[in-house]
């Protein structure tokens, strides 16, 4: 119990001293202007901006009671989230679920800065891809409790969230009918009428035409492969969500029935998530052992749900695997996407642990608990010294110009006007619209890159040339995976930009403040582009 409180609050301390991105101050200023100008800023962001309402407006509420009230908040969902999943896959069997939840809050925390920023850390994504889990297992539970009435107001809810969860809860719902229809023999009429519910709650979204807009950008059959390789990079590569499949692979197999012959491929799979450590960076082989991954959950829970105990366990990881392939159907790549894939592998992980039947496993979980918790002491340290710089830069200015100091990009969600929308909105939030503003960066002198002119960039106190326009000069690409990761190709070699490090030919170094990205531009030091081959005065 008490290395489970120090967890919660350790969760607590990095949500309620959290940075704000550009759409946290986006839809803290919803509530400014009374009733009537949230409903007219509610209709408006409905027809221009996105159609999730039902999770924007949790977003808003949220937002509303300051960083603080949105630690207390979304930690009430993270915790509501995983015990009612755990709730649902227990059934009647009323396990140690005291037990289950501290190895889900175990899981939590092997996560890194990279995906704790695109998950509990940002209140808008957390709104986005956590609170919808709620509504699932809510509908799930539910369901197999016999409350029609429940499931059928939580099926709408689950499908006026966002598209990826709505058919996440569509899919989990066929799945038990058509389960329910082999056994016993009939259609369930409640499940079938949540179906429509779903649908129902999805038309709410899709018909916004900032959605239609949005999607109609994005999907492309055509880039199904590199949308494989975002997401995949996204959860599987060094730095994501790679540690986190390693430590459950083995675990998911205790879902398997006694005995059985898909035991030992545990093994395996294990031993070839953690090559991603030891083997050279490589994009290509990520995707490749995640496809295999994808695999080895797809047989286990197949498997999973030819039997009566762990059928559950198979309808969420199929759940979490429809999560995945819908995203692999968008060409953009974030970390946030793979969330409700992630929450999937921890919610069955955690119900499986009793599984392990180890004497005194409460006490071994304790102490890994304790483990985790103190290799998460730097990533909290550094938090707090950039909510001292937020609070900073927060306070009503004394004179103007006003000169903002930046945060440390490795433990910030974003950092401070880089771009000139998170510039207004950020001054809308502070109330200062008409302050001027000294950047913390300056645009130098024009330099000829190849066939192209292109303005230099000093930020504390450096020259920044343009990557792509400097890469291309020599023949090279840059291709974006996801959040702050970069490939590199120069002359037949290969980098990787995955904030903060850079990984290449002749290993890895800290390249924390070496680049930045300005107005959606990268930039990369002068002094390190001779590690890439490009030396500066070759330019």
């Amino acid at each position: 119990m008490g290395a489970a409180a120090l967890g919660t609050l350790m969760l607590l301390l990095m949500q309620g001293m959290t940075t704000y991105t550009y759409d946290d101050y986006y839809y803290s200023l919803f509530f400014r202007e009374g009733l009537s100008g949230f409903l007219t800023g509610n209709i408006q962001h409905y027809l221009v901006r996105n159609g999730r309402v039902l999770v924007h407006l949790a977003a808003e509420l949220l937002l509303s009671c300051g960083s603080w009230g949105y630690a207390l908040g979304n930690t009430a969902v993270m915790i509501g989230c995983f015990a009612l999943g755990l709730w649902y896959l227990d059934g009647d069997r009323k396990g140690d679920r005291l037990l289950m939840l501290g190895g889900a809050l175990v899981l939590v925390l092997l996560g890194n800065m990279r995906v704790f920023r695109s998950w509990f850390l940002c209140p808008a994504d957390a709104a986005n891809y956590t609170l919808p889990l709620v509504a699932i297992f809510g509908l799930l539970l539910a369901l197999n409790r016999g409350k029609a009435l429940w499931a059928m107001l939580l099926a709408l809810v689950c499908g006026a969230t966002t598209e990826l969860c709505s058919m996440m809860a569509f899919a989990a719902v066929v799945l038990e009918l058509l389960c329910e229809r082999f056994r016993k023999g009939r259609w369930d009429r409640v499940r079938i009428l949540c179906l429509g519910c779903i649908l129902l709650g999805l038309s709410t979204i899709l018909l916004s035409p900032a959605t239609r807009d949005r999607v109609g950008e994005e999907f492309s059959l055509a880039k199904v492969g590199v949308g494989f390789l975002r997401y995949a990079n996204s959860i599987a590569a060094p730095g994501s969500s790679l540690l986190l499949l390693t430590v459950t692979a083995p675990v998911l197999a205790l879902g398997l029935p006694k005995g059985s012959k898909l035991t030992w491929t545990a093994v395996p799979m294990t031993a070839l998530l953690a090559s991603g450590y030891v083997l050279p960076r490589s994009t290509r082989f990520t995707a490749a052992v995640f496809g295999v991954f994808c695999l080895y959950v797809l047989v286990l829970a197949g498997a999973m749900i030819l039997t009566d105990r762990e059928r559950r366990c198979g309808y969420v990881l199929l759940s979490g695997l429809g999560s995945a392939a819908i995203m692999t159907l968008s060409a953009s790549g974030s970390v946030r996407v793979t969330i409700p894939f992630v929450i999937c592998i921890i919610v069955t992980a955690a119900h499986l642990l009793p599984e392990l039947k180890i004497r005194n496993l409460r006490g071994i979980l304790a102490a890994a608990l304790s483990v985790v918790l103190l290799l998460q002491v730097p990533t909290v340290v550094g938090i707090a010294r950039n909510y001292r710089v937020l609070l900073s830069n927060n306070q009503p200015l004394a004179q103007t110009p006003a000169t903002y100091t930046d945060y440390d990009p490795r433990y910030c969600t974003q950092q401070v006007f880089m771009s000139r929308d998170h510039q207004r909105v950020h001054l809308q939030y502070l109330e200062l619209e008409e302050a001027e503003i000294r950047y913390n960066y300056s645009f130098g002198p024009e330099i000829t890159l190849g066939d192209r002119t292109v303005s230099t960039l000093r930020y504390r106190d450096k020259v920044y040339i343009p990557l792509r326009a400097a890469v291309e000069a020599r023949g090279g690409t840059v291709d974006l995976i996801s959040d702050s990761f970069l490939e590199i190709w120069v002359d037949d070699r290969c980098w990787l930009y995955q904030a903060p490090m850079l990984h290449g030919p002749e290993g890895s170094r800290d390249v924390n403040w070496d680049f930045v990205s300005v107005e959606n531009q990268y930039y990369i030091a002068e002094d390190l582009l001779a590690v890439l081959g490009i030396a500066p005065e070759g330019q």
